[in-house]
Formats: C-alpha cells, structure tokens, sequence
C-alpha cells in the first residue's frame, strides 16, 4: 500500500494518517485528516503526533507508542487539539506497516466526541439523580426478563443496607420481605411480569441489619415493538417516616372516633318506648346525609336497598322484642343515591328489671373493604389460573408437611389426582421419600425461612426432578421439573466433549452470529489437539477469528473458496497453510460443516483439522527425487524398469521409449514381447518398437 496515492486511504471518510514509529513525524494524511482538524497537507508533513495532544497527554502517548506491536492495536479515546484549538475526542486504530523503509503505523480515527459528551451529561444527570434519591431515600429496580437479572440503583440497594452496587437475584430480593408481605408482592410481580399488570404498594421489608422498615414499592413493564414484556421495573421508597406519621394520625383518628367522630363508623341508637332515634355524625356521614340530621325509625330502615328492608326490619324486631342481638352485611342506598355496602350491628339494652328499653349498636361501611376482598379473590383466581398454566409444576404444603394446592402439571408429574393428595402428607403419599433428601431439604426450609435448591432422582417413577422449595407463611410453597431428558442429554454432551479433547484431529467452532468488524465468525470452542499442535491456548484464541492462525503463504484462493462454500451452507474440504504461535508454519487438512438450525439458518461452523506437514512434506520429497532420478536417467540414457511380478504389472521410465521405441502401458500390464525375449546372463536381447532387435546389458535391483 502507498498512502499517498492509495484511493482508499485518501478517500476514506475517517482522518487517516501514517507517522514514524522512531520520530512520531507524520508521513502521510489523507482528506478527512485535513478537513477535520484544519492543517493543510504540508502543515501536517511538518508535525509530529505529539503537536496535535495536550501537553498533559505526552506522557501517555509516548507510553502507547512504545507498546505498538506488530499488527493491529486499538487505543483511545484520546484528546486531539485542532488547529482551531477546539479539543475532540478520537478512538484510535492503528497497524503497523513498513513506509519507504520506515517502521511506521497507519491510523484511523474515529470521532466519539458527541458520545463522550453524551455519557458525561448522562453521568451528571446519574449523580443529580442519586443526590435526589439519597435525600428522598428512593430508588429504582429493573428486572431484565431474557437474561434472568435484576439490577438496583445505589439508593435501593443503601435501603436495603446493602453496599453500593449489590444487585441480588429475584429470588433473593423477593426474601427481603417479611413474612406477612411476601406471598403479596410475589403475587404483583408475578402479574406485572406475565401480564404486565403494574403495582403500587405499601410493604415491610427486613434489612440486611435487621431493621423492618416500611416501603413504597411500584412496578410496571416494559414491552418491545411487538409487544413482548423485555423488563419489569419501577421504583423502592423508604416511607418509614412516612408511616409513623400516618399511624400517628390514624391513632388521632381512632380517638376521634370513640368520640363519635370517626369516618365511615357511627353508632345508632331507637329509644322503643318513643320510637326515638339518634346517630353519630359518624352514621350521617355513611347515609350522606348532613351532620346533625335526625333520623326516624321507618326512615333509616327504608335506606337499606328494597331487597334488604324486610330482613332488617325482622332482625330489630327480634333484637327489641326477644333480645337477640345481629351483626349483618347489608346493601344501603344513600342520600345521593349511592349503593354502599355497610356491616350493621345491634343489641338490646335493659334496664336495672331487665326489660329491654332500647336497641343500640355501630353502622361501618365497608364498601373499600368489600372491593378490596373482591380484588384480593380475583387476585387469588389470577394466581391460581397462572399457577395452573405455568411450565412447572406447583403445590403448597402445611407446616405438618400436608399438601393443600397442586397444580394439574404437579398431578401429571406425580401421577396422582388432587382429590387423592389434599390433606395427605408427603410421606405418607411416596413412602419412598421419608428420610431422604426431599424430606430433609423441606425441614431445612422450615426451619431456616430460606429457599433452597437441588435436585432429587425418584427410583420408584425412574425420573430425576429439579426442585425449588420455598416458605410461606402456612409452610412451603414448591416448584418442581422433571430434568430426565435433560440429564441424559447433559451426559451424553460431556461424554462427546470428553471424545472430542481425546481425538488428535484440531476441532475449531466458530459462532455465525459472533462476527468481527470484517465480517469473519469468532471462535467459540478449541480443543486440546488445537493447543497442542498451534500453541495457542483455549482463552487466547476464544473469541478471535481462524484469521489469526493465518500468515503470508496462506492460499488467499483456497480461503476464498470455503468462504463461498459457507455463503451456499455447503461442506468444503481444503488445504491450507497456517502458523503457530511460533511462527512455524504447517500444513492442515480441514474440513468445514455449517450448522443450521430449524429456520435453516446457519448458527456455527465446525472445522476438523488435521495436520498434514509430515505427508506434504513426505510428498514434496518424493516428487523432487523424482525430478532428480528423470534427469539422471535422461543423462546417463538409461530405461529403468519395476516388474511386480506377484501382483503383475510393469513400470518403466520414459527411457525405455526413447532406447527401444515402447510406450508404458497406462495399465501396468506386463507386454508379450517382454515374455517372449530370451535371457542370457547379465545382458537381454529386446525387440524394439520397429521390430529390430537389440541388446541391453541389465542392472536388477
């Protein structure tokens, strides 16, 4: 390549240069280099490299320079001054090559001024944000779906007295919560991680010190173009402060209402000897009514819904007449015209004779308490019906180890009906789990509160289950899979890995979707042939192209031609040159089969390799002996021949045809005229090709 004239170099739309490697001098620029940072041509032949840094970044870049290596190395970013003065930030790539004698680097340099800039700004918006979240103690968490990780801000996991940067799993996050809280946001998340279903909500958590403290947890999901869930996330509060001033309040609030003052309870009371009936503001406030309004008997009864006035007539008379008290929920139609659901509750009074003078008692409306039950059981149906449909399968047990939920994956796995499990223990259902691992591990977790993991192999049912049991508050709650299939599947790709490091044949995989910025595939496996026979190490060729392995005799053609054999998804056998980490270069057979998946696209590439140097070096060898022993032939005028007598075939050099007129038989055959020549001594008599006969001394070997 010469820079000065190469199209490429000087077209390129990056700023290019090449500089000594001894003097730092520039030796070349192209276009983009003189429209970027503003010097002219000649101006940059007279400068180094080191007048385009800040004098601050001498020091680094007289190191980094140092460090060059043959081939191609990649640094930065760097700060370069234009001549305007302004300062940019460039990524630098750069190879070493040999200009005019020169030791010298050619580099490309790519802008990242705007993306630096960029994360600064976003790193400072980070901290202000951080400062904010440090003073309101609140912070954020994002739960990425596909690859199973869960990730808090610095605030979060300082809530959690967690040090900066601690992440833990969903699992593991999910145990922070206490007990009677646990079972509940295992529940929202769950929803807002299958059906998207946000969640505001009010909990306790357990700290990493110990502390119960109360927080505000929300959540909502983050869906792609299609409308796939890719995250859940949402944000954490400590609202401990926030609580106690709350429970101060609703303390405030209790005493308002024994004073008769309370929201949404009041209390009633009919005087029976004058029909008299008087209620709290409390009362007034359910019926939406002004405070201070006084009912009458027949008026407070007709406000309950007309489906519920006959019923509650009946249960104040038999309170007023014979003594019983009630305590019944009951549908109320305000003052306004509302439908509100309310608990009604009366007993009799009796004087000091025991004759009951009037009937009092307490009116709650319930309707929030009501909708919140609503929620809750269709919350419970949602769990149960994902519970049903889930991949795994599921069931809780009581603390006394007695099943009291399985799903209908569970009964296939255990192959036993609901019916015949609910209220049965464990132990009791497979008597072949008592006393082992199974039993053990659902004590632990009892006994601990922790969940625990492993992986437990059923003789009775010849099956091996992974199981995941975890407490709640009535006893365990346990996922379970059958990994049979897996397990054999497991063993039988040890089993192969552990052929494939035995054989002596190089084995190279190369991942189709893992390509480098030339577009060749990265290598994702080597075995133990590789290492031995290249000298390069597993790590150090993992992730690098087969291009590394190649050198300057490497048949560009034959490289050419596996390439198009990979772009039609064809096997190609070829044979190539390539070095070791030494330099030693040596030959290898390969051969190389894509891989595709159910889509037919193609997902690796895996090439056998075997090392042939010996055989071509061998044949190599055996062709120039060849050559030699023709032209001592052809100068000496001798005809050699090799009869194979056994097996009956004839070979003889291109002399024989020049000395006696016969041509080699393409078939080996042995000629009559051979047969038919009379032997005498150390000399033969021959007919040549014209019919003459001729006499040849011999030499037999």
């Amino acid at each position: 390549m010469q820079p000065t004239t190469d199209i490429f170099f000087l077209s390129h739309p990056d700023p290019m240069w090449v500089y000594d490697l001894d003097t730092l001098q520039f030796l070349a620029v192209n276009n983009a280099a003189i429209a970027k940072y503003g010097y002219s041509r000649e101006e940059f032949l007279a400068m180094t490299i080191a007048d385009i840094r800040p004098e601050e970044d001498r020091p680094a870049l007289d190191a980094n320079v140092a460090a060059v290596t043959e081939g191609r190395n990649q640094s930065g970013p760097w700060r370069h001054r234009l001549k305007s003065g302004e300062m940019i930030y460039v990524d630098i790539t750069g190879h070493t090559i040999d200009y005019d004698g020169r030791r010298a680097e050619l580099i490309a340099a790519r802008d990242l001024t705007e993306r630096v800039e960029s994360a600064r700004e976003l790193e400072r918006a980070k901290r202000m944000l951080e400062i904010a979240g440090n003073s309101a103690k609140f912070g954020a968490w994002r739960y990425d779906v596909g690859a199973d990780r869960l990730d808090w801000s610095t605030e979060t996991a300082r809530i959690h007295d967690e040090p900066d940067g601690f992440s833990p799993t969903v699992a593991d996050g999910l145990d922070y919560y206490v007990p009677e809280h646990r079972d509940r946001i295992v529940t929202l998340f769950q929803s807002c991680h299958d059906r998207g279903t946000p969640f505001d909500e009010t909990l306790q958590i357990t700290t990493a010190k110990g502390r119960r403290i109360s927080v505000r947890a929300t959540g909502e999901a983050e869906y792609d173009e299609t409308g796939q869930i890719l995250a859940v996330q949402g944000s954490f509060q400590d609202i401990s402060e926030l609580v106690a001033a709350r429970e101060r309040a609703e303390e405030t609030e209790r005493l308002l209402a024994i004073a008769g003052r309370a929201v949404k309870l009041g209390g009633w009371r009919v005087t029976l000897d004058t029909q008299e009936v008087s209620w709290t503001d409390g009362t007034a406030a359910i019926h939406e009514l002004p405070h201070g309004t006084a009912p009458t008997y027949r008026g407070g009864v007709d406000h309950f819904a007309p489906e519920e006035r006959e019923s509650a007539h009946k249960v104040f008379k038999d309170c007023a007449e014979h003594g019983i008290p009630f305590d019944n929920l009951r549908d109320l139609i305000t003052a306004k015209g509302n439908r509100v659901r309310v608990r009604s509750i009366g007993v009799p009074v009796k004087d000091d004779a025991g004759r009951i003078i009037a009937v009092e008692g307490a009116m709650q409306d319930i309707t929030e308490l009501t909708i919140a039950r609503q929620e809750a059981d269709e919350l419970g149906r949602r769990l149960t019906e994902t519970l049903e449909h889930i991949g795994d399968a599921f069931f809780t047990l009581d603390r006394d180890g007695r099943y009291t939920y399985l799903n209908s994956k569970a009964e296939e796995l255990m192959r036993r009906t609901r019916s015949a499990l609910i209220g049965c223990r464990v132990v009791d259902a497979f008597p072949e789990l008592a006393g082992s691992a199974v039993e053990i591990e659902y004590a632990r977790v009892l006994d601990t509160g922790e969940t625990v993991r492993f992986e437990h192999h059923y003789a009775p049912f010849e099956q091996t289950f992974r199981i995941s049991a975890h407490p709640t508050r009535d006893g365990l709650a346990v996922y379970f899979s059958d990994i049979t299939e897996e397990r054999r599947m497991t063993e039988q790709v040890r089993l192969l890995e552990a052929a494939v490091e035995q054989i002596n044949d190089m084995i190279i995989v190369t991942d189709a979707a893992k390509r480098d910025e030339w577009g060749d595939e990265t290598i994702v496996y080597v075995n133990e042939a590789f290492e031995r026979i290249t000298g390069y190490t597993r790590d150090e060729a993992i992730g690098r192209t087969p291009r590394f392995l190649q050198g300057p005799k490497t048949q560009r053609s034959e490289l050419d031609r596996i390439g198009r054999a990979g772009e039609t998804k064809a096997p190609v056998r070829a044979e190539l040159i390539n070095y070791t980490k030494s330099g030693q270069e040596y030959w290898l057979e390969l051969d190389v089969v894509p891989l595709v998946n159910e889509l037919d696209d193609v997902t690796h590439f895996v090439s056998v390799q075997r090392d042939i140097t010996d055989r071509r070096h061998a044949e190599e060898a055996l062709r120039m002996s060849e050559a030699r022993f023709r032209l001592i032939a052809e100068a000496s005028g001798s005809a050699v021949w090799d009869w194979n007598i056994a097996e009956g075939w004839l070979w003889w050099s291109d002399g024989m045809f020049q000395q006696f007129g016969h041509r080699p038989d393409p078939d080996g055959k042995v000629p009559t005229f051979w047969a038919a020549c009379p032997i005498f001594r150390n000399a033969w008599r021959w007919r040549s090709g014209s019919g003459s006969r001729r006499s040849w001394k011999r030499s037999v070997s």
